[in-house]
């Protein structure tokens, strides 16, 4: 076979770490939000051109909802087996704030608060698989709550745990929202304590 009849190869390999460009790609949708963070952001951060981008991971909505999925599995990893450790309540969700609060405060930088509740809601009304994202986001949150309070009290009525799981969490959705806005690590610190605390004694009344 002559060099002209042989088969060329498909395009180039790609030549980069995934998980470091994802990581990258997080990061910068994480500070300056979807709108504000241009494709020339994303290329500038990753080292890619426009065109690797696009044919890695899709156009720019694509990106941030790959950026959002990263963060979900991050923080479920991290919060769900603190819920766990917890030999009470109070301990329980005290350890669930404070290992999410680790997320919010990076090392390093500016806290940058929770991504889900600072950037994608903001995008919800106009990016329909935004909003569907953040609504699975809320009701996986809701569900592990859930979970989290039946298994505590195995009497406890089915409404009585949703009610006390969307507390749970809308102290979470505030805390993340607070360390974005400049609140200080002690200031949530306190916040997540006194808020196990309340909400414990809610479930045991």
């Amino acid at each position: 076979m002559d060099e002209m009849s042989k088969p060329k190869p498909r395009g180039r390999p790609r030549s980069f770490d995934e998980q470091q460009v994802l990581a990258a790609i997080l990061n910068v949708f994480w500070v300056k939000g979807f709108n504000a963070t241009s494709l020339d952001d994303i290329a500038e951060v990753t080292g890619l051109t426009r065109p690797s981008l696009y044919a890695a991971f899709g156009n720019k909505e694509a990106m941030y909802l790959r950026a959002l999925e990263i963060f979900r599995a991050r923080m479920e990893q991290d919060l769900a087996p603190a819920l766990i450790r917890g030999t009470d309540p109070k301990s329980a969700l005290s350890a669930f704030y404070k290992a999410a609060l680790d997320n919010y405060f990076v090392a390093g930088g500016p806290p940058l608060g929770c991504m889900v509740y600072t950037t994608a809601v903001t995008e919800s009304v106009t990016h329909p698989e935004i909003r569907s994202s953040l609504s699975s986001f809320l009701s996986q949150l809701d569900a592990g709550l859930i979970r989290f309070f039946s298994a505590r009290d195995s009497s406890m009525s089915k409404d009585r745990a949703e009610a006390l799981a969307k507390l749970a969490s809308s102290v979470l959705i505030s805390i993340g929202i607070r360390a974005r806005s400049g609140a200080s690590r002690a200031e949530l610190d306190e916040l997540a304590e006194s808020s196990a605390a309340v909400i414990a004694a809610a479930a045991a009344g």
